[in-house]
């Protein structure tokens, strides 16, 4: 589980280092300029409440990643399964259809002790900086 908390304190020290604001780097990265003000609300709730129950969703702090170039809520102890799941459901498969992806795909993966540590960099590609133009059909 992601510390939100750890999260927003790396979202403000990064937006201090570029001089703009969370609404501005909020509206650039997921169209909405609350997204970061919402997230610093429900830690602060939590605070107040002594509860953990602040969080985001993996697609936003994706953009809010890409927006302000870093990486906010890597998880260094999370396995590769468990990268994967979370990989799977932030693309669209269902938490009720879960289970039945691993099982078809898991037979296409080596045994877990073959696998990569998830300490290994990511191999990605940075974020393109404007859309690709559209090509004349011939």
């Amino acid at each position: 589980m992601i510390d939100l908390a750890q999260i927003i304190e790396k979202i403000e020290t990064r937006i201090a280092e570029l001089g703009t604001t969370a609404a501005e780097v909020s509206a650039k990265a997921t169209d909405s300029k609350d997204t970061i003000r919402n997230w610093k609300r429900a830690v602060d709730a939590d605070r107040e409440n002594g509860t953990n129950k602040a969080s985001a969703t993996t697609i936003k702090l994706n953009q809010v990643e890409a927006a302000l170039g870093i990486e906010l809520a890597r998880n260094s102890t999370a396995t590769p399964i468990a990268q994967l799941q979370s990989a799977l459901l932030a693309y669209g498969v269902d938490h009720e259809d879960l289970r039945a992806v691993m099982k078809a795909i898991s037979g296409f993966l080596p045994p877990a002790d073959e696998l990569p540590q998830s300490d290994q960099p990511r191999d990605q590609f940075e974020p393109a900086s404007r859309r690709r133009e559209v090509e004349p059909s011939r």
